[in-house]
């Protein structure tokens, strides 16, 4: 009785009985599958080509790690592609040798192609996350060579909005190119990440731009209103304004002073010279 307790480690007995009954009313219970010699043989002659195919590929990829690592190649991605495409071709011309070319069509051989290729992907894994970090820095510096070459005026921040998605989509263009298959990686981070960091460096080059006084935004500012009150002040036309107290339905009146900037003159350099004859010396030396 205690072996169908209700536990974390048993089953009601029931459902128990229910699926032995079921078992005991099937037709047939399938068994151990029985494989043969020659297919064990095949197995074990498939992994020493795909083991020696893995090799290869790792020597390649090694040489594309050491030629990628102070900048991003701009053919990664089809130099890995190449290099997948080789190691695979390798591993199928040795594989169709095995069994007078019968080794092709048969179940183990496909199972240790497709295992192969699965490790051709985590193996290139690092070295194309190593890619998209150089693609995210190399998209920053460019971004950040322009922002420093930019110059104030009425539509920077349309034209840094601009900037910023130009950018995104090239860095999107690239990293695609940058993960052939079998690589099967998300570049959404560090595209969110670099899009970011552009951001930030370009909403601060705004505000500095505003701290210098090289530039006032015409939408989404505030006017700066100033008030002042005083008991002793009279109020003009006459009117004392002890005797006129501020009511619900008073409308306050300002005159906004602060006005868009001006990036040049609009009206033109004006010299203003006095008479010609007043910028000649004429006083005489001392003798």
């Amino acid at each position: 009785d205690s072996l169908f307790r209700q536990g974390p480690w048993s089953t009601p007995a029931d459902k128990a009985l229910s699926t032995l009954t079921a078992v005991g009313q099937a037709d047939h219970v399938p068994g151990e599958t029985a494989y043969a010699a020659s297919d064990a043989l095949l197995a074990y002659h498939s992994a020493q080509v795909a083991e020696r195919a893995a090799k290869s590929f790792a020597k390649g990829l090694a040489a594309l790690r050491k030629a990628s690592e102070a900048s991003p190649l701009p053919d990664f991605g089809e130099r890995l592609a190449a290099l997948v495409a080789d190691t695979m071709a390798k591993f199928d011309s040795d594989a169709q040798a095995l069994q007078n070319g019968l080794a092709q069509n048969s179940p183990t051989t496909g199972a240790a192609r497709a295992a192969l290729l699965a490790q051709l992907a985590r193996g290139a894994a690092p070295t194309c996350r190593r890619q998209l970090a150089l693609l995210q820095l190399s998209t920053r510096d460019k971004f950040m060579q322009k922002l420093q070459a930019l110059k104030p005026s009425l539509e920077v921040e349309k034209e840094l909005r601009t900037m910023i998605f130009q950018a995104a989509k090239a860095f999107e263009t690239s990293a695609k190119a940058a993960l052939p298959h079998p690589v099967s990686l998300s570049y959404k981070f560090e595209k969110r990440a670099v899009v970011n960091s552009m951001s930030e460096a370009a909403r601060a080059q705004i505000e500095l731009w505003r701290i210098q006084g090289l530039y006032l935004p015409l939408h989404g500012f505030k006017t700066p209103v100033d008030i002042g009150v005083h008991w002793l002040t009279p109020k003009f036309l006459g009117a004392d304004s002890r005797y006129d107290a501020v009511s619900p339905r008073d409308r306050p009146k300002y005159r906004p002073r602060a006005k868009p900037m001006r990036i040049r003159p609009v009206d033109g350099y004006k010299a203003y010279l006095k008479d010609p004859k007043d910028m000649v010396f004429d006083a005489k030396m001392p003798s």
